[in-house]
């Protein structure tokens, strides 16, 4: 037995392992060079000393404001001249555009308006809103800016197919499409899921279950309104059974009155339709017009 020449371990060969034996000829290898660093007064950063005048010269004369680590605060950065904490992204934008004299002059000759929180006053966005509409009319009524799409109109041919697109859109998008409306998701008496738009429809929906009616959604119908361009309407409710429509209406305009007109004889279909006061009397209405 030998003993290893570089750890003394009894050993077969010269060396107990590669690494001894990379040790042993590349002894720099193990040695951590330990450098001196030297923290910069002006952006807080440690600076090896070789390189610390070098970068005392860029630091001085640099517009760059260098965020300081001292700065900050959990997750967030306090400004060290107004106390007012941000996100490191925004800590450098701000110093710069407030506490700095080349940042306030860009200010004053750029116009540029500190940012707000647009949520918390109502007064600033009005009139931020009011100031940008009368700067873009005054520019549109000189000519320096022209809208994209000004004295154009879609074709008959893309009409028809952005008519086709919203209707399966607002159909299919899982949350029918409106913000403003309540919509919830209900299954018919097959467990087929579908999503109601507004608690007239979903009131509709539990009557049919509940009477053992199968219904159900995603039935495109095709018709042509008053400029001669195809539509196409998405009822609420069609009842296979008894090959029957039904549509619920809170607000029912004259437009709605011609579309459904136009539908109903382009067509030849029947359809019921239900408004708020019909839904104390669902019994009867459904099956007035499924008699009909």
């Amino acid at each position: 037995m030998n003993k290893c020449v570089y750890c003394g371990n009894l050993v077969k060969n010269k060396f107990c392992d590669v690494s001894c034996l990379n040790r042993y000829y590349n002894p720099k290898r193990t040695i951590k060079i330990k450098r001196n660093n030297k923290i910069c007064n002006s952006c807080g950063r440690k600076i090896s000393l070789s390189n610390y005048e070098r970068h005392l010269k860029v630091c001085i004369n640099d517009d760059k404001i260098h965020i300081n680590e001292q700065w900050k605060v959990e997750n967030k950065y306090k400004c060290p001249y107004c106390k007012k904490v941000y996100s490191k992204s925004g800590i450098g934008t701000h110093i710069w555009m407030i506490h700095t004299e080349k940042g306030k002059h860009y200010r004053e000759n750029k116009n540029y308006s500190i940012s707000f929180n647009w949520k918390n006053d109502e007064l600033k966005l009005k009139n931020a809103v009011e100031k940008f509409k009368k700067t873009y009319d005054d520019r549109l009524k000189s000519g320096k800016i022209k809208p994209g799409f000004l004295n154009c109109k879609h074709t008959k041919e893309t009409i028809e197919f952005l008519s086709e697109r919203q209707s399966k859109f607002l159909e299919e998008c899982g949350k029918s499409g409106f913000k403003h409306i309540k919509w919830y998701r209900i299954k018919n008496i097959k467990k087929e899921e579908f999503v109601l738009r507004g608690t007239y429809e979903l009131r509709v929906a539990e009557y049919l279950n509940k009477n053992n009616i199968y219904w159900k959604r995603k039935i495109y119908i095709k018709y042509v309104d008053n400029e001669g361009i195809k539509r196409t309407y998405t009822p609420d409710f069609y009842i296979p059974k008894y090959d029957t429509y039904i549509e619920t209406k809170g607000y029912y305009s004259e437009m709605d009155k011609q579309k459904m007109e136009r539908v109903v004889k382009q067509n030849n279909i029947d359809i019921i339709m239900i408004f708020k006061k019909d839904l104390e009397n669902l019994d009867t209405i459904i099956n007035c017009g499924v008699v009909q």
